[in-house]
């Protein structure tokens, strides 16, 4: 379905509105319909990038949270010298 459906589009053949005609028996009836394929195609491709967009987005976030969270606990908590802190940091932000 992908490969013809992105062909359609690439073909500028406007598959998103074009009605394809699908038979199937069913109980033995054949059944004849038309249905936009490509329409939900595209839809399904579009919803799968704002979902993989909007995942990615929340990790970044949760990230830099834990950062920030990190870097005041270390420096709340304090080290004898600033290169130990430093060291503290540079270790806890990596291991985050």
């Amino acid at each position: 379905m992908a490969c013809f459906c992105d062909k359609e589009k690439e073909d500028k053949k406007d598959p998103e509105n074009k009605n394809f005609t699908i038979t199937s028996i069913v109980n033995g009836t054949e059944v004849t319909e038309d249905v936009k394929v490509c329409k939900q195609y595209f839809e399904d491709k579009a919803y799968s990038a704002k979902l993989g967009g909007g995942i990615s987005l929340v990790i970044v976030v949760i990230n830099l949270i834990l950062k920030i969270v990190i870097i005041e606990l270390i420096t709340w908590i304090g080290e004898d010298t600033i290169s130990e802190q430093l060291s503290s940091i540079t270790n806890g932000v990596f291991y985050a």
